[in-house]
């Protein structure tokens, strides 16, 4: 194993403590981590949080964020790492027995300690984030633990022979849901893999109405172990301060869920790229197949590059557009000169949205190798015609 990373621990730790871990938690929370982990994933690493009379130990993977609750003891707070490799040598030890697990940051140690037995690893390569169960909600959906386990096990599924080559091109569908106060809709489509559209409705309550997609792995799996843990009803939780994200909770566990749209988690990475590599400024954001706008400058000119697609949600084409003039008035001399304009150019074309003038112009998705050079040219046209207009304002 690697040397751990500074620092050791998070700061709220003490350098030296103890508490004592259930072997049923040790249990509980190895194969979680064993359905998080990649393979091989005996470095991956759980993080445990100390709270007053409690241990929440949170995981990740993908767009998913788990976290489980259980009573314990130690630090009242901070945080520590402890790998899939050290919770496997803890549950070995414990052989049906609470275990005393000791711990030295400085001399990077991990001890742990039952029936007289006694055994010490290399501590795990620390890290911290302030990870949290807690969640602002706005609205949600409650259903039926048992509905949402069939729900799940559907959305799992895969009903064709993947490809082995190019699936990192083109990632799986995406799980589109939808609710309307009695139903909740799931559909996931595979037809652009010569597949079915499978779809399953279950009875749901609540005061969220709308549509949510998401990457379907790992949350569909999840749905699917849901009834494993205690509770008969799931809610799914949805934030205005946070529209990304879902937080579906059961009894002392849940999972935040980062949602998005196919298309643009299929074409966002794309866009970007081709962009920062030819020195145009993108704004970075870490929602990545959640915002369909790309936000970058050039020339101190401010581009917005929309991904944009069909009713199918697969994208055809890049929008891109730029503000020409800011509370432009209309009148026949600015009509006379945008479609003088308008006549000129092939690719672009100037529109009047609310009471801006814009310079837009749309790149295929198959052409994304242009789209840098399309945005110079989208700012060239931009400061021309501003200084043309600027004349009779």
């Amino acid at each position: 194993m690697t040397e751990p990373s500074l620092p050791q621990g998070s700061p709220a730790l003490p350098r030296n403590f103890s508490f004592t871990l259930p072997y049923t938690e040790a249990v509980a929370v190895r194969d979680y981590a064993d359905r998080y982990a990649p393979v091989p994933g005996f470095e991956y690493c759980v993080l445990l949080t100390f709270l007053p009379g409690k241990h929440q130990w949170f995981m990740t993977e993908m767009n998913v964020m788990a976290w489980f609750e259980y009573d314990g003891n130690g630090p009242s707070e901070g945080t520590l790492a402890v790998s899939v490799q050290q919770l496997n040598l803890i549950v070995a030890m414990g052989d049906h027995e609470d275990i005393a697990v000791h711990v030295d940051l400085d001399a990077k140690q991990f001890r742990f300690e039952t029936g007289g037995v006694v055994a010490s690893v290399d501590i795990a390569p620390q890290f911290h984030r302030d990870w949290t169960s807690t969640f602002a909600t706005s609205w949600s959906v409650r259903a039926e633990t048992s509905h949402l386990v069939k729900l799940g096990r559907a959305m799992m599924s895969h009903p064709v022979n993947m490809p082995v080559e190019g699936l990192e091109e083109v990632p799986w569908p995406f799980i589109d849901f939808s609710f309307d106060g009695a139903t909740l809709h799931a559909v996931r489509d595979w037809s652009r893999f010569g597949g079915p559209r499978v779809t399953v409705d279950i009875p749901a309550s609540g005061a969220y109405r709308g549509e949510f997609s998401c990457y379907a792995e790992p949350f569909a799996r999840e749905l699917f172990y849901a009834d494993m843990s205690e509770g008969d009803e799931l809610t799914l939780a949805f934030s205005v301060d946070i529209p990304n994200f879902a937080h579906l909770t059961g009894d002392r566990w849940g999972i935040k869920v980062g949602l998005g749209h196919h298309f643009v988690y299929e074409h966002r990475f794309g866009v970007v790229e081709h962009l920062a590599a030819s020195d145009i400024e993108v704004e970075e954001d870490s929602r990545i197949g959640w915002d369909p706008v790309v936000r970058c400058t050039h020339r101190d000119q401010e581009v917005s590059a929309t991904i944009l697609c069909d009713e199918k949600n697969e994208a055809h084409f890049v929008r891109l557009s730029s503000i020409v003039v800011a509370n432009a008035p209309w009148n026949l001399q600015m009509a006379e000169e945008m479609n003088s304009w308008n006549n000129m150019w092939a690719n672009s074309k100037l529109v009047r949205e609310g009471e801006n003038l814009l310079v837009v112009a749309d790149v295929p998705v198959t052409s994304l190798e242009v789209l840098a050079d399309s945005v110079r040219d989208l700012v060239m046209k931009a400061n021309n015609v501003s200084d043309v207009v600027a004349v009779f304002m």
